[in-house]
């Protein structure tokens, strides 16, 4: 079978048990020539990569999109799908909100069917007070004034709600949450409408760049393809990607684990950012899904488990921790008790050391740009369309200035 047919059935194939629900039509078939069209790479299924191939294929550029094992298999599926502008970072918070912008105009064309409920903030605790003053202080310059609640407000506004001794809450409107799974199925289904080829399981065992404009050639578990431009969107991989090519991409060690209960009867659409260090939100199918820590601690089993990467937790630990954590949570929205454990998801943010978003041309390899960030879902329309613009036209935007991979970056923490 030719290389291309193959990717046409892959793409075709492979897709349509990924896309129920999602706004899919008119998909050209990946046998096309690409008629002198731009020909784009984007390695990485994950919401980041989906949404730039999406950007791409619908400014006119011959899309293909590798992913290793399945689309939104790696740190996607694991994230909580918070957007969120909430960063003690002023020029940060800004892209973030462009990028909540996008979301907005995107969700019901796309049928992403994101929930829209804002977000809640309280605390019991003396020494959260005040957590929350740089943030809603920036959002108040942006034109986004967060409302400060008393315990009667906050009740008003969620009376499923017990905060026990209230010492801080406050409500903002910016924000919502997302099925990052659908979410990505979504981009990719509008990819692929726009003529863009989505090769799974595709894994690239080598990136080598040519001079000038002579494009870049990249190694697959698939065969070799050629392409104009690359772009490096895949994670945690990213780093092992591209130290062959020179640039060394310092990222921060990140396990995060969340809790999914079964369904139970919708009691909220706002997302929760309870007494340090919880976080939850309900699921638009009414499972509760949070988080406790945003690291694991230090402890032996850990250093020797999940050092591994293993990306799953062994029987019985899972529900052991699971049930833990939805207790908590049922400290805090009593009726959460009432929903039993589901699962839990143990994944790998790719998070720079500084916090930051690393995005724009790899220093010293022509043609190939990177696009790596925790914020993955909050940022995924605003950098796949900046990205784009970028790679397609040579557009620098100057709300990336800060992001570039060109600035130094601090060594990893030990892990």
């Amino acid at each position: 079978m030719e290389r291309r047919t193959f990717l046409g059935l892959a793409a075709s194939a492979g897709l349509a048990s990924f896309l129920p629900g999602c706004a899919v039509s008119g998909i050209r078939s990946a046998s096309a020539s690409s008629g002198g069209r731009l020909r784009i790479g984007v390695v990485g299924g994950g919401i980041l990569g989906a949404s730039i191939a999406m950007y791409c294929a619908r400014a006119g550029a011959d899309v293909t999109l590798m992913e290793k094992t399945r689309p939104a298999a790696g740190a996607t599926s694991k994230s909580l799908a918070w957007i969120n502008p909430f960063i003690n970072d002023k020029h940060y918070m800004g892209l973030r909100l462009e990028s909540i912008k996008r979301w907005r105009s995107l969700d019901k064309p796309l049928g992403i069917k994101g929930v829209w409920g804002g977000h809640v903030g309280f605390t019991d605790k003396a020494a959260d007070k005040g957590r929350f003053d740089i943030q809603s202080r920036y959002l108040g310059e942006f034109g986004f004034p967060t409302k400060m609640l008393d315990r009667a407000e906050l009740k008003r506004i969620s009376p499923d709600i017990d905060p026990g001794n209230l010492m801080e809450a406050y409500f903002s409107e910016v924000g919502g949450h997302v099925d990052p799974v659908h979410a990505t199925a979504c981009y990719l289904a509008a990819a692929t409408s726009a003529g863009a080829r989505i090769v799974y399981p595709c894994e690239i065992t080598a990136i080598e760049p040519g001079a000038g404009d002579s494009g870049v050639k990249v190694a697959t578990s698939r065969g070799p393809m050629q392409f104009d431009r690359l772009i490096v969107v895949a994670g945690v991989d990213s780093p092992a990607l591209l130290a062959p090519l020179g640039y060394k991409l310092p990222l921060q060690y990140s396990p995060g684990a969340l809790v999914h209960s079964k369904p139970i009867p919708i009691l909220t659409r706002a997302v929760y950012d309870g007494p340090s260090p919880l976080e939850w939100k309900q699921a638009a199918n009414g499972s509760i899904v949070g988080l406790e820590v945003s690291t694991p601690p230090r402890i032996p089993v850990h250093q020797e488990g999940i050092l591994k990467y293993p990306m799953e937790f062994p029987p019985g630990i899972d529900v052991m921790h699971g049930t833990r954590i939805l207790s908590k949570f049922a400290a805090y929205q009593p009726a959460v008790a009432k929903a039993e454990f589901g699962h839990m998801t143990l994944g790998f943010r790719p998070m720079p050391t500084d916090g930051m978003p690393i995005v724009g041309p790899v220093p010293g390899v022509p043609n190939v740009s990177l696009c790596v960030t925790h914020s993955g879902v909050t940022l995924a329309p605003v950098l796949g369309e900046f990205m784009a613009n970028e790679v397609l036209y040579g557009r620098e935007e100057p709300l990336l200035a800060p992001y570039r991979p060109n600035r130094s970056l601090p060594a990893p923490k030990p892990a």
